[in-house]
């Protein structure tokens, strides 16, 4: 009895199975079923390759026991003993081997524990014989099920054989040759098939695998303190870490796709060094650039950049960004204790400055700087602007002194075309200018009444009107206002209004006179000095013993300007690397000064100067005219207490 099917139905039905099924196990399964219902046959297996080894991974009909036993079936042998080769291992020469290995050709025959087989004519599909034929000392065999009918029928994909498809059934003479040629066809579709599924898992396994690895690189790349920007050749960024993130206030979708350009640290300078470390990206050395930028919460980074070939992906470029933030703070305070910012001072009037200058940098109230004329109002007004949440954006200054209340109103707010005669174009003023930043108003006290009254209003609801407009506009601007007067007695005689008086001074910081910080002038000189040299390339880098006394005689009422007016004069006209007294300006080396015989109340309460023969007579004699105040003392010395108290030790005054 020979099968008879619709194989042209069949033939769908194995297309719709590989159409419609996702994942090899779930195919041969399906696959399997459908034909072992469609043949009516007891049992319809599918094996695939495994390395060079084709076990059945799934199967249907077959018996637990037959499945326990079919790797050993072909390795019988006569008298059903296991045959092994030189190395113990089992020798599978037997007709499903041979039709694996695609040796199989029209004349060949086999016999083994499984009985003879026949090859049809195609010469790729084996059959067993005929009825009767079987050895009678089968064991553990095909026999043993009671199988009459078994079809070998290779799997193909690409010309390699990929599986097998096994036929078996209890009835004898099913399969006719054109039957079993037109199941060798489907079998190669099923096995394409197959392949198909196998190599799409192997290709998401490794995908994943792939996934896992780089979301695990990533992930420790993000604890990283090192930036990471990857960029391919053309520039765009497809990758950034979590600390370029922090140092740019960005996000990495954001990035993601875009021209490394748009990075907020990178100027043309950066860009330069960027195409001509790509230029040489195959040359020994690394070389870096160092780069500040402002990121997230306002902080202040100082970066090295460094520019890399990404040897996993050889065409791409890795910029490396190295947070020396810390290290560059700690190493500007080992080598610049006495500076802050731009200014300079040890002295307990200047430390105290600095602390409070830190304090008000960190909340955006307005400041105002109240001290004499040149003791560098501008420079904290920098300061407590460089040390702010405002950093990165604009420092604007402007000096209110000197200008008509029309002009310096325009100045400030900005005005309309025509608004005035010579306003030709619409312009833009210092509050609009400085948004997001700071603005300083210097010389607070000399504007008129008027103007008083619009900063007022201004400053109360943060928008300012240009004049000749009608349209009010918001400004995000902090005020950091100066003043030399003393504008609360100018309050109090009508000159200065009351209500901006208390609307400016919420911070209020006011500046020693330098005659009240004597201990610095030895800083300030040599800090003038460097400026000096670089600026000019002179080479004087001291003060001699006698000038230096000169300089801390002098009553100062210029202040820190008229000390650095003195030092760039004595620097220009040395002639040497020592400034001496001949050097410095004649208003400080005249004869009626040098013999001063005292130095100003401000430094010793008007008590007479002595000077000392020896350091030891220069510490008793500070004491003495001091009443034993150390802290006194050490300004009547022109040095720090840190400095005085060490000499106490020295010279054994330490417990006197």
């Amino acid at each position: 009895m020979v099968i008879k099917v619709d194989r042209q139905a069949l033939a769908i039905r194995v297309l719709e199975i590989l159409n419609g099924v996702d994942g090899s196990k779930d195919t041969v399964f399906a696959q399997q079923k459908l034909l072992k219902d469609v043949l009516g046959l007891d049992a319809v297996g599918i094996r695939l390759r495994k390395d060079d080894d084709f076990p059945f991974h799934i199967s249907s009909g077959f018996s637990p026991e037959f499945l326990a036993i079919e790797s050993t079936i072909c390795a019988l042998d006569p008298d059903g003993n296991l045959r092994l080769d030189e190395s113990g291992e089992p020798i599978l020469d037997c007709v499903c081997g041979a039709v694996l290995k695609d040796t199989l050709h029209p004349d060949a025959s086999f016999t083994s524990a499984g009985g003879s087989f026949w090859v049809n004519r195609s010469s790729r599909v084996a059959t067993e014989t005929p009825p009767g034929h079987m050895p009678d000392r089968a064991r553990f065999t095909c026999v043993h099920e009671g199988y009459e009918t078994m079809a070998m029928i290779p799997l193909r994909s690409a010309g390699e054989i990929v599986g097998l498809l096994q036929l078996n059934d209890r009835r004898p003479d099913l399969l006719d040759p054109d039957l079993v040629l037109f199941l060798e066809g489907l079998a190669n579709s099923i096995g394409i098939g197959v392949e198909k599924e196998r190599n799409r898992e192997a290709l998401d396994a490794t995908y994943e695998l792939v996934r896992r690895t780089r979301d695990d690189h990533e992930a420790t790349l993000d604890t990283l303190r090192l930036g990471i920007v990857r960029m391919d050749e053309a520039g765009n960024v497809d990758f950034i870490n979590r600390a370029v993130e922090a140092f740019c206030d960005i996000t990495r979708e954001t990035m993601l796709g875009r021209h490394y350009t748009e990075l907020c640290f990178v100027n043309d300078s950066l860009e330069q060094f960027v195409s001509r470390r790509l230029a040489a990206r195959h040359e020994d050395g690394a070389e870096r650039m160092r780069l500040e930028t402002g990121g997230r919460g306002g902080a202040l980074y100082r970066l090295d950049l460094e520019v890399q070939q990404d040897h996993l992906i050889p065409q791409d470029t890795l910029l490396l960004l190295y947070d020396v933030t810390e290290v560059t703070e700690l190493r500007r305070q080992l080598e610049h204790r006495e500076t802050f910012h731009e200014l300079v001072g040890q002295s307990e009037p200047m430390t105290t400055l600095f602390r409070r200058i830190q304090e008000v940098a960190t909340v955006d109230f307005t400041v105002l700087i109240e001290g004499e004329t040149g003791t560098g109002k501008e420079l904290v007004a920098r300061a407590i602007h460089a040390a702010s949440n405002r950093r990165t954006g604009p420092f604007v200054a402007v000096n209110c002194a000197g200008l008509t209340e029309t002009l310096l109103t325009s100045q400030l707010f900005g005005h309309k075309r025509g608004s005035f005669t010579g306003a030709v174009a619409d312009h833009k003023g210092y509050f609009e200018a400085a948004a997001g930043g700071t603005l300083f108003l210097d010389e607070i006290g000399e504007i008129s009444a008027g103007l008083q009254a619009t900063l007022l209003r201004v400053l109360e609801e943060k928008r300012v009107t240009r004049v000749g407009d009608t349209q009010d506009r918001a400004v995000d601007v902090r005020i950091v206002a100066a003043t030399h007067h003393d504008l609360a007695e100018d309050a109090r005689v009508g000159r200065f209004r009351t209500d901006l008086l208390y609307r400016l001074r919420v911070a209020r910081l006011i500046l020693p006179p330098l005659c009240a910080r004597r201990e610095d002038i030895p800083l300030l000189v040599g800090h003038f000095l460097r400026r000096v040299r670089v600026a000019t390339g002179k080479e004087a880098r001291e003060v001699s013993i006698p000038g230096m006394r000169l300089l801390l005689r002098h009553s100062w009422p210029g202040n820190v300007r008229e000390l650095k007016a003195a030092v760039e004069f004595a620097s220009l006209h040395a002639t040497g690397p020592t400034v001496t007294v001949e050097d410095l300006p004649p208003e400080l080396r005249g004869e009626d000064h040098f013999n001063m015989p005292t130095l100003p109340s401000s430094l010793v309460d008007g008590q007479p100067y002595l000077p000392p023969t020896d350091g030891k007579e220069a510490i008793l004699a500070a004491l003495k005219a001091t009443d034993g105040n150390r802290s006194r003392a050490a300004r009547h010395l022109g040095i720090s207490r840190a400095t005085f108290y060490r000499r106490l030790t020295e010279y054994g005054l330490a417990r006197k």
